[in-house]
Formats: structure tokens, C-alpha cells, sequence
């Protein structure tokens, strides 16, 4: 597991940012923290379950287990799951803006440094761009669609749950049992943002398709070893932001 003592010294931004996925990639991998064997897997309802036996994974399809080793990126401890976008990510909820204006959330409303909504755009409704249909709620993980590779991420906050965001983001949405902080890193990750990056298609505005991540795998333990990642994760990632010159 990963300790650290870091003097404050500034290094090179190219180094930081290295360190950075590091740490992303040790907190979907279970590296970060110790396990705990009394927690419990996750319990969602899936449409084709991922179940691990005999040192291989398999996915029930049509009733039949299919083995899927070759799409298994890494191990991942016992208690947790793999689980396509399509189990762990609620439905997306689109609809046409109302009233005289609305505020805004496009991808260049987030900063892609910080990974933070910066602002909304008041836009009005009358002739507004077909792309503003996103309903958003507080706790949702913004992920851009277009150029995954500049991690234009970010957790909708209270202050921005009534905005409407572009057509241009994969709203995260998802249940209970599944943590906002570790939805967010693991989005962050060279995992999700280089893999998912790798079906970009296009010239224009190079993007990839919901189905892209629908279809794609996460790693997902119990909700306690969520929070206490999310946490960890959150303090480690503050110390790398204080060391870039």
C-alpha cells in the first residue's frame, strides 16, 4: 500500500501531473487503502451480472456465462465488482429548456485544471442550441463525450443542480450504493479517460458514444471502501496540486 512523505518542494508540472494518474490508478486498483473483510459487495440489479470463479471472470448473457478474461484490464480485490456503465449509470434524463431564459452548463464551462464547474451561461430559450437538453442534478459527474483526453470532468454542486447541461456530457448518475467522490477520481482515471478516449471517431469534434461508455467496465467496491478512497484520494490529490511550479 502507498505511504508518503513529501517535503513541499515544486517540481515539474509534467512529473505532477504523472503522479496524479499514479494515485488515480492505485485508487481503482485497491491499492490505496488496506481491505476490509467484513465489508459486503455492492448489490445492484444488473442486466448481464459479472461474476468471478476459478481465478476467471464471466458474464451471464442470455443465461449462459460468457468468459471474459481478455476484457479485464487489472485484478481487483474479491469484494469488489466489475460493472458495465449500463448497471452502474442510471438513464439520462434530457428536456427542452422552459421559460423566458435558464443558465447553462457547456463544456467550456468547466475547468479542466481544477476539474470544477467555473460558471453557467445564461442563455435564452428562444433560438437556444439543440444541445442544451441535459437535466442535472446535485451529485451527478460530468464527463465529456467530446475529446475524453482533456477531462472536461466535474461534480454538478448544489449551486449548479437546476442548470441545464450540453448533450455533450455523459451525465453520471447512479444509486446509493455508489459514492459521488469515487465516481469522480475513477472518471478522472487514465483507465477510464485513456480507454474510453481510445473509441474516439470523428474529424470535427472527435467524440465517443454513450453506448461507448455504457458498454465499458468500472471497478466498483463496497460503498465504505468508496468513501474511504474517495477520501484518501482527495487528501493525496490536494498535495499534488501544491507542488507544480
Amino acid at each position: 500500500y502507498v505511504t508518503f512523505n513529501v517535503h513541499l518542494e515544486k517540481i515539474d508540472s509534467n512529473i505532477v501531473v504523472s503522479l496524479r494518474n499514479a494515485l488515480l490508478q492505485y485508487a481503482i486498483q485497491g491499492k490505496l487503502i488496506p481491505q476490509n473483510p467484513d465489508d459486503k459487495p455492492i448489490q445492484i440489479q444488473c442486466k448481464n451480472p459479472i461474476i468471478r470463479r476459478d481465478n476467471s471472470y464471466y458474464e451471464i448473457i442470455n443465461g449462459k456465462e460468457v468468459r471474459i478474461d481478455d476484457e479485464i484490464p487489472f485484478e481487483i480485490p474479491n469484494l469488489w465488482t466489475w460493472l458495465r456503465g449500463r448497471d452502474l449509470f442510471h438513464k439520462q434524463i434530457n428536456s427542452k429548456p422552459t421559460g423566458k431564459q435558464f443558465e447553462y452548463i457547456d463544456l467550456d464551462s468547466i475547468d479542466n485544471d481544477k476539474n470544477v464547474i467555473r460558471y453557467s451561461k445564461t442563455t435564452m430559450t428562444e433560438g437556444c442550441t439543440s444541445r442544451a437538453r441535459r437535466v442535472l442534478t446535485e451529485g451527478n459527474v460530468l464527463f465529456s463525450t467530446v475529446r475524453p483526453y482533456l477531462r472536461n470532468i466535474a461534480i454538478v454542486t448544489r449551486d449548479y443542480s437546476e442548470c441545464i447541461g450540453s448533450t455533450g456530457f455523459f451525465v453520471c448518475s447512479f444509486d446509493s450504493s455508489i459514492d459521488t467522490d469515487y465516481v469522480y477520481y475513477m472518471m478522472l482515471s487514465d483507465y477510464v479517460t485513456m480507454g474510453l478516449n481510445s473509441k474516439m471517431k470523428g474529424e470535427k469534434a472527435p467524440s465517443i458514444s454513450n453506448d461507448d461508455i455504457y458498454n465499458y467496465l468500472f471497478p466498483i467496491p463496497p460503498i465504505n471502501e468508496q468513501r474511504k478512497i474517495a477520501s484518501i484520494t482527495k487528501k493525496l490529490m490536494s498535495i499534488t496540486n501544491q507542488l507544480s511550479y
